[in-house]
């Protein structure tokens, strides 16, 4: 009777009455401490589930597998990897062999914690392996990314005489997904249809819809749902979805209409995932006219409805829209919260977000993770470091430092803001950094000038035993090039090769740059020449170290085998190419550059080219034609180009064009000492000495100008 109380006690969310239930019994049994603890189990209060345990086992009670499987599942809830070795060795203390039910939750414990060997050693150790236990330990596998495990004890099951059932090709399915492998997942959908399990199900048939879509293999993914004899609103969001992650927006309306068409109306994650498709020419019209559905259906305050609608604004920048959905909530979620704070600082709008976060705490709604790492985010990409030490503040005052994701952000954010002693500080409490915190570590030293640093984390980073990814390389390679080590460079490089990651496009930009800036052309060639994808960066890399190296008639045949390709040049290619001419005098190569740029794209010309343009007919000495470039254009985007000129009229002696640059700069507000000294040179070197002193003397004024202004800022 007692047991029973305690379990509906515990049914009905009244913990504490069970608990008086439990405590007024004159007799505890092993029943009656199992059934406790899996109450403490079900609220989440893993530590009383844990002491009782113990005061079990102080008693003489000996634990049954009921009482294992409880304790373990309190565990998992804050996967406390010690904690599940101490039960686990409990467990062993009495069976020789794990029961089917223990070991199958112990497994799943394990994965979940990431410890795979003591999974893979558990399922050995079952008394039975059943086909629980194999799509435990499967799916467990295929979770971590252990996927061609997964597959190999896929195989092993059946060498054994377990037949997979669909829970077995659904773990399958999902692995074939993450391990992007649109062959093995094929493969898995080939043993489906073998297994005559294809049409078993609806859930299965969505699941394999699901991986195709995973790959945007949407013509596979199609042909399957047209197949369907049923559909249901899973079916139709997960093709939905399909296209939005394709970004196919106009698809995804069409099928949204065709879905309500044929009688099947949406849900909240319909609504949430047809929202990410508003782009485009349709998307003002298309979000209006969803937003209106999803009023008329009352569900505008619903958690995921309210986030998808604000991120859908913020997405077009519209915040003030955004904030107005977010105000219309009868109750705001942590979650609505999150999404308007990324919102704002999406927009580039950093005051507002942080704003939006005092205000969140004023309310007494209680940041989480997910809250501190958008702020913390936002203020390294907008320099607001007050707002970062506030944060770290209250993720010590919330006990969040175990947190890795957490941690991993901090000492990110104080790596951009150039606070690297306190990020390394950081970086040293946090008992098992991950590749992404060491990278965001590196990258910040070399974001600073750090290479030294940078270089020597990254060898640490290697000693430590963590797999250093194509992001830490490529800092790597950029380290080596502030400590203009060609040497440190190529050590980098074998290792990326090691690794395998010398095809890389991330890795590879670097290297070309690496070998560019260092002289070496061949190696950076050689690099260049074996990318799996040559992007623009990559494009860029080897165009600039050829410009850089004064060979521009080569940079130039990359240039258009780049056009021939169909990859469009951007600002950093012409400018490299515009400037690589300039240094050699090749005036008409540089003037059909300077030409193809509105034919690639007008929005390209800027300033950058136009000086560039100014300096190559300077350096050749079309000193007039230079100087009708610069009247044609905007006098806002001139200036520099007239001071470009005015060196060009010093080396070629030209005191009246000289003088008319002079004046212009003045006109212009260009007030630097500079200008004086070459114009007091240009009538000195033409014997004008009075004009000279008469500039020499502005110049002095300008000087003390200068320095006066230098005081004031002291």
């Amino acid at each position: 009777m007692g047991n029973s109380l305690i379990d509906f006690y515990a049914k009905c969310e009244s913990l504490e009455d069970a608990l008086k239930v439990f405590d007024t019994l004159q007799t505890h049994d092993v029943a009656t401490s199992n059934t406790m603890i899996n109450a403490f189990a079900q609220h989440g209060h893993v530590s009383s589930a844990f002491d009782l345990f113990q005061k079990m086992l102080k008693k003489g009670f000996k634990p049954d597998d009921v009482t294992f499987i409880s304790i373990l599942k309190a565990c998992s809830s804050i996967q406390d990897i010690e904690c599940v070795k101490m039960i686990d060795n409990q467990i062993r203390c009495y069976n020789s062999e794990y029961d089917t039910y223990v070991a199958s939750t112990l497994i799943d414990i394990y994965t979940k914690c990431g410890s795979i060997e003591n999974a893979i050693r558990v399922f050995n150790s079952s008394r039975i392996q059943d086909i629980v236990t194999w799509n435990t330990i499967i799916g467990g596998l295929a979770q971590h990314d252990h996927f061609h495990a997964a597959l190999q004890l896929f195989k092993k099951m059946q060498v054994r005489g377990i037949r997979p059932d669909t829970v077995t090709y659904i773990s399958l399915l999902k692995s074939s997904s993450n391990m992007e492998s649109l062959k093995f997942g094929k493969l898995i959908h080939t043993c489906i249809i073998d297994a005559g399990l294809e049409n078993e199900s609806l859930i299965f048939e969505n699941s394999i819809i699901d991986m195709y879509t995973k790959f945007s293999s949407m013509e596979d993914a199609q042909d399957l749902f047209e197949r369907l004899t049923t559909k249901d609103v899973v079916s139709w969001n997960t093709i939905i979805s399909g296209y939005v992650q394709s970004e196919r927006s106009f698809k995804c309306y069409q099928i949204f209409q065709s879905m309500q068409e044929e009688g099947v109306y949406p849900d909240k994650v319909t609504f949430s995932v047809i929202l990410k498709a508003c782009s485009g020419e349709f998307a003002h019209d298309c979000r209006k006219l969803i937003h209106s559905q999803i009023i008329e259906n009352g569900i505008e305050s619903d958690t995921l409805i309210e986030s998808a609608l604000i991120e859908s604004y913020a997405r077009v920048n519209n915040m003030e829209d955004a904030r107005r959905v977010f105000s219309r909530a009868s109750k705001q979620s942590v979650h609505a919260w999150n999404t308007l704070i990324a919102g704002y600082i999406h927009c580039e709008q950093i005051k507002d977000g942080l704003g939006i976060f005092e205000d969140m705490q004023r309310d007494m709604i209680q940041p989480n993770e997910t809250t501190l790492i958008t702020v913390l985010q936002g203020c390294s990409r907008f320099e607001a470091f007050d707002a970062t030490m506030l944060v770290n503040d209250l993720i010590m005052k919330k006990k969040l430092d175990h947190d890795v994701f957490v941690m991993s952000t901090l000492v990110d954010a104080y790596a951009k803001h150039g606070k690297l002693k306190e990020a390394v500080s950081i970086f040293l409490n946090i008992a098992k950094p991950s590749v992404v915190t060491w990278s965001g570590l590196i990258s910040g030293h070399v974001q600073h000038g750090d290479g030294l640093g940078a270089l020597c984390l990254f060898y640490q980073m290697e000693s430590s035993g963590v797999e250093p990814n194509e992001a830490t390389y490529a800092c790597a390679v950029r380290a080596c090039i502030l400590i203009d080590s060609l040497e440190q460079g190529k050590l980098v490089h074998d290792c990326s090769i090691r690794k395998g990651l010398v095809t890389n496009e991330v890795v590879g930009s670097a290297l070309v740059n690496l070998y560019a800036t260092s002289g070496s052309m061949e190696d950076a060639s050689n690099v260049f020449s074996k990318l799996s994808n040559q992007d623009a960066i990559t494009w860029n890399a080897i165009i600039s170290g050829l410009t850089h190296l004064n060979d521009p008639k080569m940079a130039l045949q990359y240039f258009e085998q780049m056009q021939i390709l169909g990859l469009q040049p951007d600002f950093i290619n012409f400018a490299s190419l515009l400037a690589g001419c300039g240094h050699v005098g090749l005036i008409n190569e540089g003037f059909d550059i300077f030409g193809s740029i509105d034919k690639v794209d007008s929005t390209l010309h800027n300033t950058g080219h136009f000086n560039c343009l100014i300096d190559l007919l300077g350096r050749a000495g079309y000193l007039s034609k230079a100087k009708d470039a610069l009247e044609a254009i905007p006098p806002v985007y001139s200036v520099l180009g007239w001071r470009s000129l005015l060196g060009h009229c010093q080396t070629h002696s030209d005191t009246q064009l000289g003088r008319r640059c002079f004046e212009r700069l003045v006109e212009l507000g260009y007030a630097d000492a500079s200008i004086y000294k070459i114009m007091s040179n240009i009538y000195s070197w033409t014997g004008m000495e009075e004009n000279a002193k008469t500039v020499e003397s502005l110049r002095s004024i300008i000087e003390m100008e200068e320095r006066n202004h230098d005081l004031v800022c002291i």
